[in-house]
């Protein structure tokens, strides 16, 4: 049996996941995820952060994204190191993993600029769909709030 790796469990990673498999249904397709969701959107998070969207739109819990896609998940699991064709992961799961074919599907870092006041309270720096609880709290009493990104 073939045996994919997809490292990366963001809106990529989970699409490329989801194709390996219906293309390869025979295949054993494995998404690890370092952060706690998967299939998350970037472009939702303010959305969230705001109230104005559900989870269940822009999120899939691991037990349904094996049920519904076929695709072993683990989350709050990194890959730190490939080696032929062997990826060693550490977290919720900690082993070794072989492969036929992996799929890097990481995404981006955000860009933090070097200023003052960034370890201040108040201070919310999105970097992922894990930030919106966090987010959610700083900005319920907030009276005034400044969006800070760059310009396109």
């Amino acid at each position: 049996m073939r045996r994919i790796l997809v490292v990366g469990g963001g809106a990529a990673g989970s699409t490329a996941a989801s194709r390996a498999k219906r293309l390869c249904p025979e295949c054993k397709v494995i998404l690890v995820e370092a952060g706690r969701f998967i299939t998350h959107a970037p472009c939702a998070i303010p959305y969230a952060i705001g109230g104005l969207s559900e989870e269940e739109l822009w999120l899939f819990r691991e037990e349904e994204f094996e049920t519904e896609r076929g695709v072993e998940v683990y989350t709050q699991t990194r890959v730190v190191d490939i080696e032929g064709n062997r990826a060693k992961l550490e977290g919720a799961f900690t082993g070794v993993v072989e492969f036929d074919a992996v799929i890097i599907a990481t995404g981006a870092r955000p860009w933090v600029p070097p200023v003052e006041g960034l370890e201040k309270r108040g201070v919310v720096i999105l970097k992922g769909v894990d930030s919106v609880p966090h987010a959610r709290e700083v900005l319920t009493n907030a009276t005034t709030v400044a969006v800070v990104g760059p310009a396109t």
